[in-house]
This record gives structure tokens, sequence and C-alpha cells, in this order.
């Protein structure tokens, strides 16, 4: 069987692409050494121009890297409501990668991460349950079914915010 090699990326609007927790493996992907500090779109600008500076993410899923493919090792994170991580989804099925790597996908409206602390008022992407009932964004504009997300089976995370603050 080939090994398909792709580069993983992420984008500061998505959610990363984490690797099941082993002793003797990270948990998430590292951002090279040459990624710089974070730029606006008018520091990318040449002379009028939009120049894109070169991402800083240039780890590979491949045999002989750091990180091996591997069945079950992989988890991506996505809410629909990214166009990035959409793109990651068809990446992952076109790649014919959907039965290596585990997919969780988040409610599409924000909630509060911290529902039972007033003073806390952090709002983000929930894992919920297709069974749940819809849920009213944080701005309080309609009211949103749950019948496309698939909770976090790996880490049993209830928000995005779990997983950073793990």
């Amino acid at each position: 069987m080939q090994a398909t090699c792709f580069p993983v990326r992420t984008f500061s609007a998505c959610l990363p692409l984490f690797l099941k927790s082993t002793p003797s493996r990270p948990r998430k992907l590292t951002v090279s050494a040459t990624m710089g500090p974070a730029r606006t779109a008018v520091e990318e600008v040449d002379k009028g121009a939009f120049v894109r500076t070169a991402a800083g993410f240039r780890n590979q899923v491949a045999p002989g890297t750091q990180f091996e493919p591997e069945a079950g090792r992989y988890h991506l994170y996505i809410s629909y409501a990214c166009p990035w991580a959409c793109r990651a989804l068809a990446a992952l099925h076109l790649k014919g990668l959907q039965d290596v790597i585990g997919v969780s996908v988040t409610h599409p409206t924000w909630q509060r991460t911290r529902p039972d602390s007033p003073d806390d008022k952090h709002t983000g992407w929930a894992f919920v349950s297709p069974d749940d009932p819809p849920l009213t964004s944080s701005t309080s504009h309609g009211s949103f079914s749950c019948a496309d997300c698939v909770p976090d089976t790996v880490n049993g995370a209830r928000f995005v915010r779990d997983l950073y603050d793990k």
C-alpha cells in the first residue's frame, strides 16, 4: 500500500490537528522555528500588492518523518463554520484518510465556555451530540440544530477551550 504524504497545516481561525497522547509523542503538531510573530495583511503589502509570507507550518505526516502515518494516531477538530476547516475535511476525504484520521465537529455557533461562571464571558465552539436540542447562538440570534455535530471522543472535551486548557 502506498503511503499518502500531505502537509499538516492549521490556521488561526481553525482548530488544529491533534495527536493522540502517548508518552513518547507530542500532543500537538509543532510550528517550525521559521515561524515569526503574527503579521497583519497591511504588513504583507509590497508596493500596493499583497505578498503572502511563507507558512510556518511545515510538518508532514509521512513515513520517516517525526509524524509517521498510523491509523488512530491523529484526530482532526473542525467547525463547518470555518472555511479552512471545511477544506481540511475535504482534503481528508479526497486523500482517502477518513478511516485513518478521526474527526470531531463542533456546533457552528459559539457558546459560553464556562456557563456556570458569571464572570467568565468567553465564548467558543462547543462539542455536542447530534441528539442534543438545538442551541441558540451566544448573540441570541436564532436556534441551530446539532444534527451534524460529532462529539470529541478522544479527549472528552465539551469546548475547544478545554483542549487548550488541558
